[in-house]
């Protein structure tokens, strides 16, 4: 008598079959995997490797193409390595308030782990990436907010970063209050003509379950709007469904 199948084995086949034919099924994939955390989306991962001998990241990225593609991939990428991936990019593009967004909001144990995978995917450590790209006097601030660690017992954003957001800013840029600071990237992301589609992604992938709710009042608060429509309002098809869905979850 063969034995019950797990949930991710269950899960796992849910997605092959939603992968599937010529137009796979959107739909399961948003139900599937904007209710699961983040380790829940690695286990079934895992287990579709395990159970198909095939990479659920290489099937998505063969079956979807697009913004919802993009965002598929990047909540099944493990997330030390997507957040290696984007810093990668904002060097590359001279974003440097995405490493506010990083080195600001996760605790040591994570920031060490980003920059393992960065190292690990690039051959190069972080600091000496930042340093090769010749950022004068603020690359050393940046080297500095890479490099050192924070102080986990006061929840209060150190002068370090401070300093850092006042270079970008030329002003606190409310970095002294991360859920105002992130209000205001997901504004940043949406406002004036277009979309700042990769920071709206990540954005929604990496705050989801994390500290969404806060967000989207202070959200509010700030900018007397709703996050939320302000999200649908810029986004359309199943792009929209899978952010609104993580949005809310």
């Amino acid at each position: 008598m063969a034995s019950p199948k797990t949930e991710e084995a269950a899960t796992a086949e849910c997605l092959k079959n939603a992968l599937q034919g010529l137009r796979p099924d959107e739909d399961v994939l948003i139900d599937i995997l904007c209710r699961r955390t983040h380790h829940q989306r690695q286990e079934i991962r895992r287990k579709y490797q395990l159970e198909y001998r095939r990479d659920l990241i290489d099937d998505a990225r063969h079956k979807f193409r697009g913004k919802f593609g993009e965002v598929v991939v990047a909540l099944l990428t493990p997330m030390p390595e997507y957040l290696a991936q984007e810093l990668h990019r904002a060097l590359r593009g001279r974003r440097q308030e995405v490493f506010l967004e990083v080195f600001c909001s996760y605790d040591n144990t994570i920031n060490r782990a980003i920059k393992k995978a960065y190292y690990e995917s690039y051959a190069i450590t972080l600091e000496s990436a930042i340093r090769s790209q010749h950022l004068d006097d603020f690359q050393m601030l940046l080297e500095s907010l890479v490099s050192n660690e924070r102080d986990e017992e006061d929840a209060a954003i150190p002068e370090l970063p401070l300093r850092v957001a006042r270079q970008l800013y030329q002003a606190d840029y409310s970095i002294q209050n991360p859920t105002a600071f992130f209000a205001r990237e997901f504004r940043s992301s949406m406002e004036g003509l277009g979309t700042r589609d990769r920071q709206l992604i990540r954005l929604v992938v990496t705050r989801s379950q994390v500290d969404m709710k806060a967000i989207k009042n202070e959200y509010k608060r700030i900018f007397n709007r709703s996050l939320k429509k302000d999200i649908k309002g810029d986004t359309l098809g199943s792009y929209r469904r899978i952010l609104l869905a993580l949005v809310d979850s």
